[in-house]
Order: structure tokens, then C-alpha cells, then sequence
């Protein structure tokens, strides 16, 4: 009996780890299950030794590095600060695709039955008064899901990986949101280019490519579940061959930010305060959308990004959000930081939070983030604030949020 109980056991592992990214991506029952499974064991994963701990942390703290560290973080602080409305305009140009190419159509959500069977039953009580919010550009269609109750303040929520990636199967948003309507906030969750929402629709995508890129097949450009060196879509490694004749300045990484930039653009004239949270990849797009938007007064980005010289070895960010591209050859995640700081008037008033898990069991754990924290601390940039919590869980913290937000 032990033996059929290790032998199934064992067997579901193996099955978790061949096919658990792409489970992760299907989004149907069995799927998810599996893709539970997996991320379990790997979020689980043991992670440094106490020696090899204090030695890291020694590194990370050395005198040398961290005075580098400063004048780096410093000389970047200064450029942008020198003229914060010209610098965003010139990211605008490049990441942001132009609005003549978009289409943005709002419906009430009670109309849209294909995307109703896209999310849990149980998720409102109503279909009153909430809404779909459609961006499409090329052959590719975005969704954002706002639930309006009439107030002049805008929550908004954008999910990572993991459970979070379809917000309304994401339990700790849910409970978080319903307090916030609660509060005055009207909610808007978001998921990142490919995932969750943005599945909708998708079958068929196509998008202008470099031909003289032959890193992929032409057959790449016709759904989000075909795999590419391994892994979906999903992992974004097909937006690299994106080439636009017509608008040549605009990089790959316009695919991906421009969906949920332009979801709130469309929303955020009704509102006189705007607060985004987001986590993990979402956190990556909370950091920088609200850089370009500088209606987002507060952003709290958890276990999102890091400097690179905070970085584990492990940690390899896809090419577009933080990895080898030429987007990153140009920018550093420190510019967007400090961008997120300033106003459309070029006033340094805003604030943006990056908040870390001491352990948490996927990525920017201590004493990387500890680290970064104490470099942050020094440099003492008004709105930048680099937060500690004490948990071993990649998820957002509801009662620090409530604390935050709520008061």
C-alpha cells in the first residue's frame, strides 16, 4: 500500500513539473490543479544555507558596493528630475502604441456571456453596474473589469502569475475590494497580456513581426497556447519579433503595457484619486504604468521588481520585463521608480511603494530586499519607500493595504 501511495505520489510530481507551465495557462479545472501542484513545489523550494545567507548579505551590505549603489541610483534620480514631463513623453513614444491603432469599447458585463463563463459563478452577487472594458490592438484583445458604485475614487488591481492572474478567482482581492466599496472606491482588476482576463478571445492573434528575425516560425502568430522553445506564448518570448513598419521608434514591450495603460486612460477622467496595487508580474506593470499615468497618486507594487544589483542568481526576468532587450540596454527599473514620483506637472508629489516578504517562497526574499531597502533608505528620495513585511507567502497583504488605503 505504501509503495501504490509513494508510486502516485511521485508520479504527480513528475506530471506537476512537465506540465505544469503549461497547465498554468489553460485555465480550466484539471489544468489549474496541476498548476497547483507545480507552483507549490516550487514555491516551496528550500532557499539559502545560514552560511550561505551571511555571506550574500555581507556582499550585498559592503561599503564599495552600496556607495556605488548610491551614486547609480542618484545620477539616474537627477536625470529624471531634471525634466520628468520630456522623459515620460519620450518613454510614451517608444512603449505605448499610438491611439489612432486602438480600439477601447466599454459594455455592460451582463451583455458579454462568452466572457461571464471566463469567471467564477459566485464572483458578485449582481451583474449591476459592472463592466467590461475592451482594448484591442491589432488582432489582440485586452480586458479590464470595473465595478462602479458610483464614487470619486478608483482601486485598481492588476494580478501576476499564480492564483492571482484571473483577480476575480483571487480571494485575498476579493475580500480586499469588497471593504474598499465599503470606503468609497470604485474597483478596476487587471491581469497582464495573455493571462487571465486577456485570454478572452484570443484563438487567433496576429501582430506585425521583423522579418528579418527568423528566431520563430510563422506559425507563432496564431495562438497563445503554442509553444515557443518550451513555453506558452504566455512568457512573452514571442513579443520580441514585434515590428511595426508604420511606427518603427515603438519597442516590443508596447505590447504588453499599452492594454492596461490605455483601460485606465479611458477611466481615469472620473475619478479624483487613483490608487493601483499590484503583485508579481502585475506588480512589474504596477511600477510601470504608474510612472506613465500620472493620475495614480499611490502604487504599492509586492514582490514585483528589484534593481539588478539586488538580483539572485535564479531570478532571470523575461527579456521585456527587466531581462536583455533593447528597451533595457536603454532604461534601468530605477528610472521608472523615480518617474512614478512625479505628477503631470512635473512635481514631486506622488508615491510609490515597492513592498517585499522577508521569506517570500518565489523571489526577492532577504537579504536581497533587506539590502535594497537599507540602499533605499539612504538615498532618501521623498515617495520612494521600500517595505519589509514579515511573511513567507508571494501574495499582497490585505491588512497592510487596508492600513495604507483604508486608514
Amino acid at each position: 500500500m505504501r509503495l501504490i501511495i509513494a508510486s502516485t505520489f511521485a508520479t504527480l510530481l513528475i506530471l506537476s513539473f512537465l506540465f505544469g507551465f503549461i497547465s498554468y495557462r489553460n485555465q480550466n479545472f484539471v489544468y489549474s490543479l496541476i498548476a497547483d501542484i507545480y507552483y507549490f513545489f516550487e514555491l516551496n523550494k528550500p532557499k539559502h544555507y545560514k552560511r550561505d545567507y551571511q555571506e550574500i548579505k555581507t556582499l550585498l551590505n559592503d561599503k564599495e558596493f552600496i556607495d556605488y549603489q548610491i551614486l547609480y541610483a542618484r545620477e539616474i534620480y537627477d536625470f529624471v528630475k531634471k525634466d520628468p514631463l520630456s522623459f515620460r513623453k519620450e518613454i510614451l513614444k517608444k512603449a505605448i502604441l499610438p491611439k489612432e491603432i486602438v480600439t477601447i469599447k466599454k459594455e455592460e458585463l451582463k451583455k458579454n456571456y462568452e466572457f461571464q463563463n471566463l469567471i467564477p459563478k459566485d464572483a458578485f452577487k449582481s451583474l449591476d453596474n459592472k463592466f467590461l472594458i475592451n482594448v484591442k490592438y491589432y488582432d489582440i484583445n485586452h480586458f479590464g473589469i470595473l465595478e462602479i458604485e458610483n464614487n470619486n475614487k478608483l482601486f485598481i488591481f492588476n494580478g501576476g502569475q499564480g492564483p492571482s492572474r484571473t483577480p476575480l478567482q483571487y480571494e485575498k482581492f476579493l475580500k480586499l475590494s469588497e471593504e474598499l466599496k465599503k470606503n468609497g472606491y470604485d474597483i478596476l482588476s487587471l491581469s497582464i497580456t495573455g493571462i487571465g482576463y486577456n485570454r478572452a478571445q484570443n484563438e487567433s492573434i496576429t501582430f506585425p513581426s521583423n522579418p528579418n528575425l527568423k528566431t520563430y516560425s510563422n506559425s507563432v502568430n496564431n495562438s497563445f497556447d503554442h509553444l515557443v522553445r518550451g513555453n506558452a506564448r504566455y512568457l512573452r518570448h514571442i513579443w520580441l519579433s514585434f515590428y511595426d513598419k508604420n511606427y518603427p521608434e515603438l519597442l516590443p514591450i508596447s505590447l504588453m503595457l499599452s492594454v492596461n495603460y490605455y483601460i485606465i486612460k479611458e477611466l481615469e477622467n472620473n475619478y479624483d484619486e487613483i490608487i493601483m496595487v499590484g503583485l508579481s508580474g502585475g506588480a512589474w506593470q504596477t511600477t510601470m504604468t504608474s510612472s506613465l499615468i500620472p493620475k495614480i497618486k499611490y502604487s504599492y507594487a509586492f514582490a514585483g521588481t528589484i534593481p539588478k544589483a539586488f538580483f539572485e542568481a535564479s531570478w532571470q526576468p523575461h527579456n521585456l520585463m527587466g531581462g536583455f532587450s533593447k528597451f533595457w540596454n536603454i532604461y534601468d527599473i530605477w528610472h521608472f521608480y523615480f518617474l512614478s514620483l512625479f505628477d503631470e506637472n512635473g512635481t514631486q508629489n506622488r508615491e510609490h511603494n515597492l513592498i517585499y516578504g522577508n521569506k517570500d517562497k518565489c523571489c526577492f526574499f532577504a537579504p536581497y530586499s533587506s539590502s535594497f531597502s537599507n540602499l533605499v533608505n539612504k538615498i532618501s528620495t521623498d515617495g520612494l519607500n521600500v517595505i519589509i513585511l514579515k511573511k513567507n507567502d508571494h501574495n499582497i497583504d490585505i491588512d497592510f493595504l487596508k492600513k495604507k488605503i483604508i486608514n
